[in-house]
């Protein structure tokens, strides 16, 4: 199909191709969603290594969150298979990935992956992040081991702990520490997944809603797992599913910049304030805290002014209860 046919075909919102569907979906029926944002390369490759996965999937869906490049033309060229849905604008990771998730529900799909473009998934890893959830009804959610893309035994996420109630977002688990056994004596049940590859239960979405589009863009995995375990759903790291991430593809390869700065700031206090809500003085004192740790890290960033002012915008929008798409 020319490139020319394909800009037609790609007008309205509604899928320009769909995948091979089963006449009866199965208990275990997997959608993933994926979502591209003018990284046609990187989405792709990710497609590419989808189509060697060993479980079967209904469906594998990429919505394009207003991609200005020759994204979505190629990725429909490349991968005709794929359901393609057009957001037409940037709507942020929350309302992008919803759109998807509302998409694999209406075909049908029992467990929905969301999935970063920038992944590369081991041809069992869907599998195995499907048999940790068939292993325990009360698992609402399963979330692979994520490398570093270069090396690829450089950990990335293995796990992570949070607790709104001090404010305090650790360090995931095994950051920057290369693989070995001791990723597979790491605790199964973890404080919160990670939106660049989670794997959700049908039930979990009925349960509890999807991702909260007020963030925009970061955290609202952060809020979508703690919501989770405040319903009774368990969190699970599969330590022998393996997902390599190409970090912050997105933003230039770096995971600290303004534009992750003011969203870091602003919505890591509005989950705290929103899980655990404190008044007065000690809801001063957490803010100091967060802003303070961000800060502290800013002081390596190359941005200098810029990634102070981003702080203050963030904190001044949390305090304002201004949401969405920065200004």
């Amino acid at each position: 199909m020319s490139s020319a046919s394909s800009r037609r075909k790609l007008r309205s919102c509604e899928p320009v191709a769909r995948s091979w569907l089963p006449s009866e979906v199965t208990a275990t029926a997997v959608a993933v969603v994926v979502l591209n944002w003018n990284g046609g390369d990187d989405t792709i490759e990710c497609l590419a290594w989808l189509s060697r996965v060993t479980s079967p999937l209904i469906d594998v869906i990429v919505v394009d969150n207003g991609s200005t490049d020759d994204s979505v033309e190629r990725i429909h060229d490349l991968h005709p298979t794929v359901t393609l849905l057009r957001a037409g604008e940037n709507l942020g990771f929350s309302a992008g990935n919803n759109l998807g998730i509302r998409a694999a529900l209406e075909r049908g799909a029992s467990r929905v992956l969301i999935l970063n473009n920038d992944t590369l998934v081991d041809p069992q890893a869907i599998a195995r992040m499907s048999e940790a959830l068939e292993g325990d009804p009360a698992a609402g959610a399963a979330c692979p081991l994520l490398t570093f893309a270069d090396p690829p035994d450089l950990v990335w996420f293995a796990g992570a702990t949070f607790d709104p109630a001090r404010g305090r977002s650790g360090r995931m688990t095994g950051y920057r520490r290369r693989t070995g056994d001791w990723v597979e004596r790491l605790p199964n049940d973890i404080d919160r997944g990670v939106g660049a590859a989670m794997l959700v239960r049908r039930e979990v979405l009925d349960d509890i809603g999807l991702l909260d589009e007020d963030f925009f863009f970061l955290y609202e995995d952060v809020d979508w797992s703690l919501r989770m375990r405040a319903a009774g759903w368990k969190i699970r790291f599969v330590a022998d599913a393996h997902v390599i991430h190409k970090v912050a593809a997105s933003q230039g390869g770096r995971e600290i910049n303004p534009t992750t700065l003011y969203y870091l700031a602003r919505n890591q206090l509005t989950v705290c304030q929103r899980h655990a809500p404190l008044r007065g003085l000690r809801r001063l004192g957490r803010e100091t805290v967060i802003l303070g740790v961000l800060l502290w890290g800013t002081l390596r960033s190359p941005f200098g002014p810029r990634s102070v002012g981003a702080l203050i915008a963030g904190w001044r929008d949390f305090r304002t209860g201004r949401m969405g798409r920065r200004p």
